[in-house]
């Protein structure tokens, strides 16, 4: 038996996300840009993100499907239009 532990900290990896959105009411779309943002922010923190609010299992990938979920979600928010874009920075 070692007797020797290192633990490392977890390398988080920062994503950046582009998505067309139509609100409710044109005037709300300020309002609903910083919803969104807060929501993704919210489901991409590695500690209480993710699906069920409990952090993310190491190792398990993100789908661009989860995100349409989360912005969709978004009090005021209409739908997504075209695609939503998910790309590592």
């Amino acid at each position: 038996i070692a007797s020797d532990i290192h633990a490392l900290p977890p390398v988080y990896l920062p994503v950046a996300i582009s998505a067309k959105v139509h609100t409710a009411k044109p005037q709300d779309a300020s309002l609903v840009e910083r919803r969104v943002v807060q929501a993704l922010d919210t489901f991409f923190h590695p500690l209480i993100g993710g699906e069920h609010g409990e952090g993310w299992p190491f190792g398990r990938s993100v789908y661009i499907s989860e995100v349409f979920l989360v912005i969709e979600r978004v009090s005021g928010v209409d739908h997504v239009v075209e695609t939503v874009a998910l790309r590592r920075l």
